[in-house]
């Protein structure tokens, strides 16, 4: 996956929390984005280390 589609897919990410009334602070995001890659195998290419409070 490229530079512009790992951006269009966040991107796409930010809106759809919003739109559920979500607050879209950095953690959600990264979240969101590991669950996306992890559990939904979507190919972001993104290396997440997992602590405490989530990856990151």
């Amino acid at each position: 996956m490229d530079r512009l589609q790992k951006a269009a897919l966040i991107t796409r990410l930010l809106q759809n929390l919003r739109s559920k009334h979500s607050w879209c602070g950095e953690t959600h995001i990264q979240k969101a984005a590991f669950f996306a890659q992890e559990l939904m195998e979507v190919p972001l290419g993104f290396e997440f280390i997992l602590y405490k409070h989530g990856p990151f």
